[in-house]
């Protein structure tokens, strides 16, 4: 895993903050593992879900490695958004694309 400090102008945190922002970059094969990790968690959990919510945008990616690796196809997904831009955090999260299926009484 690499750490990168990257750059941000216009925003409403320190010139500290703004100079460096700790954030951690994973490859591929890194999302491959933990996914696996998460899959192996949650059959020995013997939970079952009736769906699997990909978090988008980092999330779809490990919300589809572990569905296959639960061997389960109901997957969706929806985004999320706390970010306005970069580092600028929002006061609040906010749901920008909700989940299109109806999950009422689902176990996700």
């Amino acid at each position: 895993m690499q750490e990168r400090n990257i750059r941000f102008q216009q925003s409403r945190y320190s010139q500290a903050e703004k100079d460096s922002f700790r954030c951690e970059l994973i490859s591929f094969n890194g999302v491959l593992r933990l996914s696996k990790i998460l899959a192996r968690k949650i059959k020995a959990s013997g939970y079952t879900p009736d769906l699997i919510v990909a978090i988008g945008r980092g999330g779809y990616v490990p919300g589809r490695l572990v569905s296959d690796f639960l061997l389960f196809n109901d997957l969706t997904s929806m985004k999320i958004e706390h970010y306005t831009r970069a580092a600028d955090m929002r006061k609040e999260a906010r749901i920008k694309f909700p989940i299109s299926a109806d999950i009422k009484g689902k176990k996700c």
